[in-house]
């Protein structure tokens, strides 16, 4: 894969770290679980950020965002099969994470684009890897 490749993909998960409330809320939970603001569910009882269904669209797209960042890397600074493996890996867990989302909250907060667009870059990352582990078996070390 070329520069372009790497820089475009790197650039889209650094903007999506960067820009997306998501993987914000979730670096500020990490770090400071009292900093986010009350949440309530459908009877006005407080729960958790943990608990809500917002939990899950945010850790999807923080997902994408360091699936993006990976890629980048390793699509651009290494042709070693297992590091192409452990990226298809994330990717698999950023396709289930966002599928639960896109379909599993759909009753409770409604579609989710960003999530539905996470599941299509995250099977284009697959496909793209997958394919360059098929056709560069001979870099195994």
């Amino acid at each position: 894969m070329g520069v372009e490749y790497t820089v475009v993909v790197f650039g889209l998960g650094v903007l999506i770290l960067l820009f997306f409330a998501g993987p914000g809320n979730i670096f500020n939970y990490l770090f400071n679980p009292t900093s986010l603001p009350p949440i309530t569910d459908v009877d006005g009882s407080p729960i958790t950020y943990r608990q809500s269904a917002f939990f899950w669209t945010d850790l999807g797209l923080t997902l994408l965002g360091v699936l993006l960042l990976f890629e980048g890397v390793i699509g651009g600074f290494t042709r070693w099969v297992w590091a192409r493996w452990i990226v298809i890996a994330l990717a698999i867990l950023c396709l289930l994470v966002n599928g639960y989302v896109v379909i599993g909250l759909r009753d409770k907060i409604g579609m989710q684009i960003v999530n539905g667009v996470a599941i299509i870059a995250g099977l284009l990352v697959i496909v793209t890897n997958l394919r360059s582990v098929l056709q560069n078996r001979r870099f195994t070390q």
